[in-house]
């Protein structure tokens, strides 16, 4: 009898997480199990190896990006299949990196149960699955290369490092603005003319981390202007 037992979160980050890494659960049916993460916002050139490391009922799933970054953010569908597992209730923590950055980020966790039957074999990953990106938002839009344009920021929320897509006309200079919730200037970066990624640490032009809660970012140049919102965790 298949079962599938979702994700419970916990506490508010768990909550302000989900809208970027989508759903975490587990598909079971006897010692083989399926875990997926559906509807996980990243870059449209992603190309992750899965890597899951088993240590003992303690399931450790890395994402790891291998492909490209473009001015684009979708949604992935994203799995691997484990067979040989021993009875017990396991745990899987999920991360995945993006390839504008070194750092592992945390998506999130889920629990699964094996009812049998026992397992002689190691545990072996025999599947993983990556569908193609559905859904384009943000910088998958941008045609008129005359016109300023700002993409989503990801992850979002975030709580150290967010990666913002920008395109900005050539041969124009841009600035982008980042303001408080009370409109309180607290960051600018001067762009040129490009389409790209700018990562932003959470901290201020002094160097200060900034507090948590939603802030807002704009595009500005002499061709038009766009802006967005985003929310910082700590």
């Amino acid at each position: 009898m298949k079962k599938v037992l979702i994700l419970i979160c916990l506490g508010s980050f768990c909550l302000f997480s989900s809208a970027q890494n989508g759903t975490i659960f587990a598909e079971v049916k006897g010692d083989t199990a399926i875990l997926w993460q559906t509807e996980a916002e990243r870059n449209c050139a992603a190309l992750y190896e899965m890597i899951v490391t088993p240590d003992d009922f303690h399931l450790h799933w890395l994402q790891r990006d291998t492909g490209d970054a473009v001015f684009c953010i979708c949604y992935f569908d994203l799995s691997v299949t484990l067979a040989s597992l021993a009875p017990g209730m396991y745990t899987v923590d999920v991360c995945h990196t993006e390839i504008v950055s070194p750092d592992t980020i945390w998506d999130g966790s889920a629990t699964f149960v094996i009812e049998g039957p026992d397992a002689r074999d190691p545990v072996q990953m025999i599947a993983s699955f990556q569908s193609e990106c559905h859904g384009a938002v943000g910088s998958g839009e941008i045609l008129d290369e005359k016109t300023v344009r700002l993409g989503q920021n990801y992850p979002n929320p975030f709580s150290d490092v967010t990666f913002i897509p920008f395109y900005c006309p050539e041969n124009d200079k841009c600035t982008l603005r980042i303001f408080d919730v009370f409109g309180s200037l607290v960051r600018v970066f001067g762009l040129n003319g490009n389409d790209g990624l700018l990562h932003w640490d959470g901290r201020d032009g002094n160097g200060i981390p900034v507090p948590p809660g939603i802030y807002s970012y704009s595009l500005n140049s002499l061709t038009g202007d766009d802006s967005r919102r985003m929310i910082l965790v700590r």
